[in-house]
């Protein structure tokens, strides 16, 4: 039936998503595949970089089998909701095509966004909310600048990885507002482009296009691409972080919202621009007007479940199931084994290596940990994480949270849940379906096909459905003592980094 389904696109960190919702707000098909990266070790061993032509061909697939799933055709589509990772940007040239189209793991600019900050620093963070700079698109522009300089010339307009998406499908260039600010492009206090700050790092200007407000579409399909009809709405829903806050309806001051993927940002609604002055948190604009987050970075959470996964349980047949299962049978604080293995309250003033690594007691005759061990203290280590991360914003706003709300693809582990609830003393909301920022995306297309008036009313008629867990008080008593002990041994650790630098 025309106009029965509305369809999100996801471009992550490590994958990408097709999410087909009806008009209810229930999954009705779903599909992922993995992203992969072109590797320029002769650029330099951190470059990374897309193939347009590849994403667009895996993404065409991934529509084709969640409509397939849904038991839907393209022209059931009603309206098309696109996010993705933030910091992934795309130089086009003055025909709009692709100089280069790159993601947020691109590490290229290192030493440009080091110059910018050693210069800078202090200006960039107040105008823009970011840092460090080489993870943004300034830096790298100024890389291309430096080392490229006549592909630099071909650079005639700047967009973010959803932008670009939306731009193809629709041949209209806009950039959606939050997501142009999580690319540090964006001007926080006007809200309009730092062009300004360009200035000052030496960048030439390029063409700025429309700032668009979450829900606002950028145009219409094509028919050109992914198999999909002319004449279907698109619209930027923004930054994955952000749009899945909006997946979990969280759209308060004081609520609390944690895209638990690769990375795990804990990000607080706010009603004004909270900047920290020792920088060590971000700050953007969020997906509703005159509302803001700020954000407590706590790394690479996804990645460290993963690494546990592939160390310990390669080979194993369902090996998540398996890994959950060993770990709930072990007792708060893992019997000694304490994790620190990158998750942990980053201070995004100074992000580098770091010493890290996994304590337990010896000698190992008495008690020698096993997989089970490794996977729940990676699990309590993300959950110290988070709340250091937490007690960090809550003293930023001069107040408590109010609501906790756990999504991402690592809230499928439905024991990170309890240990998150029980090591906050707090209840927290874990969605129903993992994949929020898609929902979120969704919710955007909604609105941008008629359905809903606003995202709040989106919000308001699918109410994105979660369940509860509630703390344990027993297991909250000992996980005060785990986690402070937690918080010694990671201070230890840094203490110690420091002497060897």
């Amino acid at each position: 039936m025309a106009g029965s389904c509305v369809l999100a696109l996801d471009l992550g960190t490590t994958s990408a998503k097709a999410l087909v919702a009806d008009r209810q707000g229930l999954p009705a098909g779903f599909a992922s595949r993995d992203l992969r990266y072109k590797k320029l070790p002769d650029v330099s061993p951190w470059a990374r970089e897309f193939v347009p032509g590849a994403v667009l061909k895996v993404l065409t697939d991934l529509v084709a089998e969640a409509l397939a799933k849904a038991n839907a055709s393209p022209a059931d589509v009603a309206g098309i909701g696109i996010t993705s990772q933030r910091q992934g940007v795309a130089f086009l040239d003055v025909r709009g095509r692709e100089v280069y189209l790159g993601p947020n793991l691109d590490l290229r600019a290192l030493f440009q966004g080091m110059a910018i900050d050693g210069e800078l620093g202090p200006q960039v963070y107040e105008t823009t909310g970011h840092l460090p700079s080489f993870f943004f698109a300034p830096a790298k522009l100024k890389w291309f600048q430096e080392q490229r300089p006549r592909v630099y010339e071909r650079i005639g307009t700047v967009l973010p990885l959803a932008d670009w998406l939306a731009f193809r499908l629709t041949g209209e260039m806009a950039s959606q507002r939050s997501l142009a600010a999580e690319a540090g492009l964006v001007a926080l206090g006007s809200e309009n482009w730092a062009e300004d700050l360009m200035k000052e790092m030496g960048l030439e200007p390029v063409r700025w296009p429309p700032l668009l407000e979450a829900g606002q579409p950028t145009g219409f399909t094509t028919g050109d691409l992914l198999g999909l009809p002319k004449g279907i709405p698109v619209v930027v829903a923004g930054p994955d972080s952000q749009t899945g806050l909006l997946g979990m309806g969280v759209l308060r001051e004081a609520e609390v919202g944690i895209t638990a993927g690769w990375s795990c940002p804990v990000q607080l609604v706010t009603s004004a621009i909270h900047l920290d002055p020792a920088r060590r948190t971000w700050a953007g604009l969020y997906l509703l007007p005159e509302t803001y987050v700020i954000e407590a970075s706590t790394g690479d959470g996804g990645m460290a479940y993963r690494w546990v996964r592939e160390s310990f349980f390669r080979g194993a047949r369902d090996p998540y199931s398996r890994m959950e299962r060993l770990a709930a049978a072990l007792p708060p604080g893992c019997e000694g084994v304490t994790a620190m293995l990158g998750p942990s309250f980053l201070d995004l003033s100074r992000v580098g290596l770091r010493l890290g690594g996994m304590l337990f007691h010896v000698p190992l005759t008495y008690n020698a940990p096993g997989p089970g061990h490794a996977v729940r203290a990676v699990l309590e280590n993300i959950a110290y994480a988070i709340r250091a991360g937490v007690e960090y914003l809550e003293q930023a706003l001069g107040k408590p949270a109010r609501r906790f709300c756990l999504g991402g693809g690592l809230s499928r582990v439905r024991l990170l849940g309890s240990v998150l609830a029980d090591v906050l003393g707090r209840p927290v909301e874990v969605a129903s379906f993992p994949h929020v920022s898609a929902t979120g995306a969704a919710l955007a297309a909604l609105v941008a096909s008629g359905g809903a008036s606003s995202l709040e009313e989106a919000v308001a008629l699918w109410r994105p459905q979660s369940y509860i867990v509630e703390p344990d008080a027993a297991h909250s008593a000992e996980y005060n003592d785990f986690y402070s002990e937690w918080q010694k041994l990671w201070a230890y650790l840094q203490e110690r980094e420091g002497q060897r630098s």
